[in-house]
């Protein structure tokens, strides 16, 4: 590699560097879209074990594995991720989740976890809610 090159890919990866720093978000911008989150860690028998905003955990019924999780603010157009998944050290039990807005209560959310056949089946789970 020449002397020419080499100035060349450090100016480039100096202009790339400054580039991404004017583009990240700072400090106080990730504070302030982290308050703006919702999570929640809940056990199969719809008991919170921990989470932020969360108002209210429902075991809805109809057999297990349908629940809604309320929050202490609208959360109707925001953006839903859940996994399966214990509050404690080990391993979750195997299965499928699935989420969506709750009709009738702008603030909470649906959940329904099946066991690996398909079928509803209590499961303990995650859910991030994600708004701006």
């Amino acid at each position: 590699m020449t002397m020419r090159s080499n100035t060349f890919c450090r100016t480039l990866a100096l202009g790339l560097l400054l580039g991404l720093a004017s583009v990240l978000p700072s400090t106080t911008e990730v504070h302030a879209v982290a308050a703006r989150d919702r999570w929640a860690t809940v056990r199969a028998d719809a008991t919170l074990v921990r989470g932020r905003g969360v108002t209210d955990v429902l075991d809805l019924g109809g057999g297990g594995g349908f629940y809604e999780v309320e929050f202490d603010k609208k959360v109707v157009n925001c953006l839903y991720v859940a996994t399966l998944g214990t509050g404690s050290p080990g391993t979750a039990q195997l299965g499928e989740i699935g989420v969506a807005p709750r009709a009738g209560n702008q603030n909470a959310v649906f959940i329904v976890t099946r066991d690996s056949a398909g079928i509803v089946a209590e499961r303990p789970f995650h859910l991030f809610v994600g708004c701006r």
